[in-house]
């Protein structure tokens, strides 16, 4: 590297963490100051009276109950991707995508998809409405994470189209599909489908309190809004909080899915 250059992504790990300041930077001497007494300068470099408060960590390190605001910007990406295990998942940008290189002494990525497609699970339809418009997608990693409050959440790619969108609306829809539904499944997770009239044909109802559809013959559903979103690598992990729930279909059975096909319940 020739001498004086910056190594490339340090502005954007300065950003990522607060009160870090790159060397030789403006202000560098007096930033020390303030990181030293804990914030609490004013613009002289004298220490504050009354520093401004600082809100606890939860138990992973993250603020208290961080929110992350949905942010309005345009479908980006190159439409919806597969996700590690094979089925449909959101997407989104701003990071380097996976290479799927083996990690230095780390295994290999490709291992990772067969190992980890080990793991059976059920699929879903998430749905959202922006400016009139029905968005949807087959994801398969999706999980209950709370009854107090009552949280759910689902993994999306940084990549997909529905990643932009599902932020920018805060509220999103979930229907369990069963095991006639396989086509639904294969038709939300196929690339550059049109966007427009995608539920065309299909059994939705709006739900009572989002007003975003769901499928009529699911083997569960729920609306929710959005809680927090968290980073996941080429992934982002988006939480929501559940407001209506019920089951379309009582008599449905399940779609599964397992080591990159589809199973039923035996």
């Amino acid at each position: 590297m020739a001498a004086g250059r910056r190594p490339r992504g340090t502005a954007g790990a300065a950003r990522r963490q607060p009160g870090r300041n790159l060397a030789g930077g403006l202000g560098h001497g007096r930033q020390a100051r303030r990181d030293r007494a804990g914030g609490g300068l004013d613009a002289g470099g004298r220490a504050d009276v009354h520093p401004a408060p600082r809100r606890r960590p939860d138990h992973l390190g993250h603020p208290a109950r961080l929110r992350v605001p949905p942010r309005r910007h345009g479908h980006r990406g190159r439409g919806d991707h597969a996700d590690p295990l094979g089925v449909h998942t959101l997407a989104a940008a701003r990071r380097p995508r996976c290479t799927g290189r083996r990690p230095v002494n780390g295994p290999d990525p490709l291992e990772f998809r067969r190992v980890a497609g080990r793991f059976a699970t059920g699929v879903v339809v998430v749905t959202t409405t922006l400016d009139g418009v029905d968005h949807a997608m087959t994801v398969n990693a999706f999980t209950s994470v709370s009854l107090d409050p009552l949280l759910v959440l689902f993994c999306v790619e940084r990549t997909a189209r529905f990643h932009d969108v599902v932020l920018a609306t805060g509220q999103w829809a979930v229907s369990v599909l069963g095991e006639e539904d396989r086509e639904a499944s294969d038709w939300f997770a196929t690339r550059g489908r049109p966007l427009e009239g995608q539920l065309d044909g299909r059994p939705v109802a709006r739900g009572e309190k989002t007003g975003l559809p769901l499928f009529a013959g699911a083997v569960a559903a729920l609306e929710c809004r959005s809680w927090a979103v968290h980073d996941g690598g080429d992934h982002s992990i988006v939480v929501g909080e559940v407001l209506s729930l019920g089951v379309p279909d009582p008599a449905a059975r399940p779609l599964l899915y397992y080591e990159g096909r589809y199973r039923g319940l035996r």
